[in-house]
C-alpha cells in the first residue's frame, strides 16, 4: 500500500475583492492545479494542459488524476500518478463555515465511524473530497442508484460504500491558512481497482 504521501496538492488565496470571489475562486484552482503540475515536472503553458476529463485525469497527461476546488477566494489542486492512486478528491472549506442545525442528516449515515460526529464540517469536507474520488468510478461497485453524500461512511480515515464494509479508498484533513483566515483541507484517495 502506497503511503498517504504520494500526491502533491496546492493553495491558491486571491487578494480579488469579494464581489468576483466566486469567479477568482475558480481561476484560483487552476493556478493551483498549475502548481502541482509543476512540483510533478510538468510546466503548463496553456489552459488545454489544466483539462480534467470525466473527474479523473488531466487530458494531456492521462497517467496523472487530478481534483480540484473553490470556495469564495481560494483555490485548491490535488494531483498523483494514476498507478497509485485511480482517482482522488479534494476540498477545501473555511473552517469558520456554519453548517446548518440538522444538515447531518443528508451526509451522515449509520454506517460511519463515532469520530464523524466531533467535526461536522470536517465530516462534509471528507465526504465531498470521497465522493470526488469516487464518483467517476461508481459503475465499478455495482451501485444501484446515484451516489451521493450519504452513501459514503467514514471511518479512521478510510471510506467505502453505505451497507458494505469494504474499504474502497483513505482520507486525510489538514488546516492550513488562506491568508488570514484558516481552512480545512480535506483529501481521499480511491484504492487501486482490482
Amino acid at each position: 500500500m502506497q503511503s498517504i504521501d504520494d500526491f502533491h496538492f496546492e493553495l491558491i488565496s486571491s487578494p480579488e475583492p469579494l464581489e468576483r470571489s466566486a469567479e477568482w475562486g475558480k481561476q484560483s484552482s487552476r493556478e493551483a492545479l498549475a502548481g502541482c503540475l509543476k512540483k510533478m515536472g510538468i510546466n503548463s503553458k496553456s489552459s488545454e494542459d489544466l483539462t480534467i476529463i470525466g473527474h479523473t485525469h488531466l487530458a494531456k497527461h492521462p497517467q496523472i488524476t487530478a481534483s480540484i476546488s473553490h470556495t469564495r477566494k481560494v483555490g485548491a489542486a490535488l494531483t498523483s500518478n494514476r498507478d497509485q492512486y485511480p482517482s482522488v478528491g479534494i476540498d477545501i472549506e473555511f473552517v469558520d463555515r456554519k453548517i446548518a442545525h440538522g444538515a447531518e442528516k443528508y451526509f451522515i449515515n449509520e454506517d460511519d465511524g463515532v469520530e464523524v460526529w466531533q467535526n461536522i464540517l470536517l465530516t462534509w469536507t471528507l465526504k465531498e473530497a470521497a465522493f470526488k474520488a469516487l464518483s467517476p468510478y461508481i459503475d465499478k461497485f455495482d451501485w444501484p442508484k446515484v451516489l451521493v453524500l450519504k452513501d459514503i461512511w467514514i471511518k479512521k480515515n478510510q471510506f467505502g460504500l453505505r451497507g458494505n464494509t469494504k474499504i474502497l479508498g483513505k482520507t486525510s484533513s489538514r488546516i492550513k491558512k488562506a491568508g488570514e483566515l484558516e481552512m480545512i483541507i480535506s483529501f481521499a484517495f480511491l484504492n487501486p481497482l482490482l
